[in-house]
């Protein structure tokens, strides 16, 4: 009776485990594609801003 209940306390643990490291992947992930998006769009067209304050802001802004 002790193995199952220890089985179950290692299934708990490793499945919670799981569920954190793919919470945690997607929190990280999401962000990052997001920000890749940006300079991505960035990079694509910075000569169609007329103003210049936000070329400028655009060029600072994805590192240029």
């Amino acid at each position: 009776m002790v193995v199952v209940v220890m089985a179950m306390v290692v299934m708990t643990i490793m499945t919670v485990t799981v569920a954190v490291t793919v919470a945690v992947a997607v929190a990280v992930a999401v962000p990052v594609a997001l920000v890749m998006a940006v300079i991505g769009s960035c990079n694509l067209d910075d000569s169609s801003s007329s103003v210049s304050s936000m070329d400028n802001r655009a060029k600072t802004h994805c590192w240029k």
